[in-house]
């Protein structure tokens, strides 16, 4: 006695494997950038250029830096709906996320969704050469800003 598979056993099997792997690819390419080994700290040489109300990615390209009145201070580029690497929109002026198209406000404050919270704003610090390091393992209060000098 013998295995069989009826054809439309056969079919719905293939189809079942193709939609996972197609599923698999996609998901793959939503979060491409936020794949692998993605460092904690980002790193910002030269920002005395950064004019207020400018924005500039990191040399890892994991955190954004936003210099306004107050100061500057950093966002964490992924977004909190599924991690993608949001991008910053000059025209619009907000950070827009290519996989589902939330919005954020120059703060990192919700402007549309399906993301549930505002972009996580993180450390940051100088180093001893003057560089700003972002620091994505430690959270601050989104009111906090490192201060201007020179």
């Amino acid at each position: 006695m013998g295995f069989h598979v009826s054809r439309r056993g056969f079919l719905k099997g293939w189809l079942l494997l193709i939609g996972a792997v197609l599923a698999k690819g996609i998901l793959d390419f939503m979060t491409s950038e936020t794949q692998g080994t993605v460092p904690d700290k980002d790193i910002f040489i030269d920002t005395v250029q950064l004019a207020e109300g400018s924005v500039m990615l990191g040399q890892k390209k994991v955190v954004w830096l936003v210099r306004d009145e107050q100061g500057y201070y950093a966002l964490d580029r992924r977004c909190t709906h599924l991690g993608c690497s949001v991008r910053w929109q000059e025209e619009q002026r907000q950070f827009i996320c290519p996989c589902h198209n939330s919005r954020y406000d120059l703060r990192g404050n919700i402007i549309s969704g399906p993301a549930p919270s505002r972009l996580v704003p993180v450390k940051l610090s100088r180093d001893k050469n003057g560089n700003l390091i972002a620091d994505r393992k430690v959270v601050v209060d989104p009111g906090w800003r490192l201060t201007i000098t020179g």
